[in-house]
């Protein structure tokens, strides 16, 4: 069920974002914008996406396609990474779903496209799993023996 009073309130957001990056570039001025956008912008920024006929038609990914074309922002991420699956920044923290990566990447650094940097980086190997943290192993979750 979706919350009417939490989703206006996202509404709104997104249009202050657009409307401040919007100015900001008619100053001439080059935009970088960071943060937790609170959607998933492809169908593999997501563990569970919606059918492909549906991802596109989501208002929040509306805005977010829109916001990228209309002000010449790029995901820098997705610059570097383009195929990269399975980069998620959420997860339900009440399912433990960081422990199996069920998760959304909702993280973004969108930059002016005019910043962007050459690419020849893109072929670096994922980050070592430093921050990730193992299940437990099956013995770990057997009761204990009998004395």
């Amino acid at each position: 069920k979706i919350d009417q009073g939490r989703y206006l309130f996202k509404l709104r957001f997104q249009h202050f974002v657009a409307q401040r990056i919007a100015a900001a570039k008619a100053q001439g001025r080059k935009v970088v914008l960071v943060g937790d956008l609170n959607v998933s912008h492809q169908m593999q920024d997501s563990c569970d996406p919606s059918p492909p006929s549906d991802h596109a038609k989501y208002p929040p990914r509306v805005w977010l396609n829109k916001l990228m074309e209309r002000c010449g922002l790029s995901d820098l991420f997705r610059h570097f990474h383009p195929s990269r699956a399975a980069a998620y920044t959420c997860w339900n923290q009440q399912t433990g779903a960081k422990l199996t990566n069920y998760g959304s990447r909702i993280d973004y650094i969108l930059v002016d496209t005019a910043l962007l940097p050459p690419s020849p980086y893109s072929v670096l190997p994922p980050p070592p799993p430093s921050s990730f943290v193992l299940p437990p192993s099956a013995s770990t979750l057997a009761p204990p023996a009998p004395e």
